[in-house]
């Protein structure tokens, strides 16, 4: 590790995706009561702010393949603009470790396919290239 370089770790979720995040508000009444969580933490550790970043996205394109409508309303951009936006200065090559930790996340996601017997599935090839397709931007 570079002398200093742990200033630029944090503590990351580790498993951050759609389905860990809760969108909720405690009073119908009150939109003030509006509140986003995120649950599941067994995975947090620490690394890069990209980590989650690139998991994040990886498994949401993941997650949502089977429905493209959202998918083009919503392009990775959005969601690393507002990032970015509410970051007072993200680390250069900042864009670049998101790409390396979406492929590690799309590696991960091909490893669980294989493991609950999906493959020879499209969606197997589908995560394989995209990995590729991350290292290569």
């Amino acid at each position: 590790m570079v002398a200093g370089s742990a200033a630029l770790l944090v503590q990351g979720h580790g498993d951050y995706h759609p389905k860990n995040i809760f969108i909720g508000q405690d009073s119908l009444e009150d939109r003030a009561t509006l509140f986003v969580a995120a649950i599941d933490f067994e995975s947090s550790l620490t690394a890069p702010p990209a980590f989650d970043v690139g998991y994040f996205l990886a498994q949401f394109r993941n997650q949502l393949f089977p429905h493209p409508e959202i998918l083009s309303r919503l392009p990775d951009d959005i969601f690393l603009q507002a990032y970015e936006d509410e970051i007072n200065e993200v680390a250069a090559g900042f864009r670049r470790q998101v790409e390396i930790f979406r492929a590690r996340a799309n590696l991960s996601i091909a490893a669980y396919l294989i493991k609950v017997g999906m493959g020879d599935s499209p969606d197997l090839w589908r995560v394989l290239v995209e990995a590729e397709q991350a290292l290569t931007v």
